[in-house]
């Protein structure tokens, strides 16, 4: 029993130190808290290491050491990939489109002239040209619309405007030509009625006085139109130009 309690006595004895260092080793941990949040982890991960050791001087390197190794190890990705860039900007749609576009100016501007001024007469619009010339060449409109009617000889034309009829003391009426005011004034269009023969050529004379296009296609709105009845509608006030056209040529 005696020599039981000897050896007893000689392990507390011999356990003593690492006790104390253990202690002083967790004190220093505790003291650590009011440190930043990253040294606090870093110096919990390595508590076992620095037990292991014993080395209670090492503590200090211990804490810093691998923080700042972690932290000079930090990767820095870039924001995109090549694939996502290719995606982005070599391969959009949008991109494409616009190359698209270039290539074909580039192969228009290297064909050849007579190329070039055939496109330019398809995409030009069309005027034609007037083929019956005036026989008055600056007649008077009153106010009113009314204007005499001359007793200057007039050429056979392919087509007629007649004017309105039943006029106190057979006086001569006034030439068919209308405006009218449609959706509280946003729409004005310019209405010509009693036309007789050759309605062709009067479209034709009339685009030609007006300078109006022609539709290029059936897809194109027309600013001319003939509507139920026979009545020739022209988009806009166009009133006074088609009655001077009209009495020029001696209706």
């Amino acid at each position: 029993m005696f020599s039981l309690r000897r050896a007893s006595s000689r392990l507390l004895l011999s356990s003593a130190p690492v006790y104390q260092q253990e202690r002083q080793l967790l004190l220093s941990v505790t003291a650590s808290t009011t440190r930043p949040h990253i040294r606090s982890i870093s110096s919990a991960a390595t508590l076992p290491t620095t037990i292991a050791t014993a080395t209670a001087t090492t503590t200090t390197s211990a804490y810093e050491c691998p923080t700042i190794f972690s932290l000079n190890n930090v990767t820095i990705r870039s924001k995109h990939s090549s694939t996502q860039i290719k995606r982005l900007f070599k391969k959009n749609p949008a991109r494409r489109r616009i190359l698209q576009k270039e290539l074909l100016l580039n192969n228009n501007n290297n064909d050849s002239s007579e190329g070039e001024e055939a496109t330019t007469v398809q995409n030009q619009n069309i005027i034609p040209q007037s083929q019956i010339q005036p026989v008055i060449l600056d007649p008077n409109i009153l106010s009113n619309g009314w204007n005499a009617q001359t007793n200057v000889e007039i050429s056979h034309y392919p087509f007629q405007v007649a004017r309105t009829k039943n006029k106190p003391n057979d006086a001569v009426g006034f030439l068919p030509v209308y405006s009218e005011f449609r959706k509280d004034g946003a729409k004005i269009t310019t209405r010509i009625k009693k036309v007789s023969g050759d309605r062709d050529v009067f479209l034709n004379e009339l685009r030609a006085t007006l300078q109006i296009p022609l539709a290029k296609n059936t897809k194109d709105i027309d600013n001319i139109r003939i509507r139920t009845g026979g009545t020739i509608e022209v988009k806009g006030n166009r009133v006074q130009e088609v009655k001077k056209w009209l009495a020029s040529l001696g209706f």
